[in-house]
């Protein structure tokens, strides 16, 4: 499975969880990935076409599989959220690194997802 493929299904599986169907009909986080670590395990990040939010997923291999978090922007505050099934020393190392970013680390995130060149 190629990782743009594994990207959408991610979305699609971030997008069904969601509380709102309005929301899930707009977000579309397709855009990237930037590798990256966090809490010591490899991540791909993707950000979404409202430019204020980013879905980190499990890289391909990483045992802290299946997970994915959700990052959004919001006017006070950042907001995090995750799911999945990975070893949870990993996904909870990953959250408290997530934590840590700032509004500024976000929107560099998304800055940098779309200096990524798709592959062919």
């Amino acid at each position: 499975m190629t990782v743009r493929l594994r990207a959408v299904l991610w979305t699609t599986l971030v997008l069904s969880m969601s509380s709102s169907a309005a929301v899930a009909e707009d977000l579309n986080c397709n855009v990237g990935p930037l590798t990256k670590m966090y809490g010591a395990t490899s991540w791909l990040i993707y950000s979404c076409h409202d430019e204020s939010r980013i879905v980190v997923v499990t890289a391909p291999g990483s045992l802290a599989s299946p997970f994915y978090f959700l990052v959004s922007l919001g006017s006070d505050r950042i907001y995090l959220q995750g799911e999945g099934t990975g070893r949870k020393d990993l996904t909870d190392a990953a959250y408290k690194d997530l934590l840590s970013l700032s509004a500024r680390d976000i929107s560099a995130l998304i800055a940098e997802t779309k200096e990524v060149v798709p592959p062919n």
